[in-house]
């Protein structure tokens, strides 16, 4: 189920969700930066053309210059949390690996990490 949340920051919109997904997607991009924390399920996603397996406490952001799709086995569903913002939301931190076309990011969190994520 989608529960957006929206609050604004600095005069720029944010968007917080909570998603459970029971269908592969097609390739698309966003005009926004998007976080996304995998809870439960597991699959594979295609960024930029890299195949990425991911399951619960995956971390990925993407930045609008990202195209990505989400494969499931048949018969497979995931949740995760989503999170989609605008460049000017971006720390100085993030901002620097924006400027240095680090993007996408994903990584692994612990489980304690993951739940503090949550």
């Amino acid at each position: 189920m989608k529960m957006p949340v929206r609050f604004r920051l600095e005069d720029a919109v944010c968007d917080a969700y909570r998603v459970s997904r029971g269908r592969s997607s097609a390739l698309h991009g966003h005009h926004h930066f998007l976080l996304t924390l995998i809870t439960r399920g597991e699959g594979v996603q295609v960024i930029n053309g890299t195949p990425i397996a991911f399951a619960p406490h995956d971390l990925f952001i993407l930045s609008p210059a990202d195209f990505h799709e989400n494969h499931l086995p048949p018969g497979e569903s995931y949740d995760y949390f989503g999170v989609k913002f605008p460049y000017e939301l971006l720390d100085a931190r993030l901002s620097s690996l924006a400027a240095l076309d680090r993007f996408p990011l994903h990584v692994r969190l612990s489980e304690r990490a993951a739940s503090r994520a949550e």
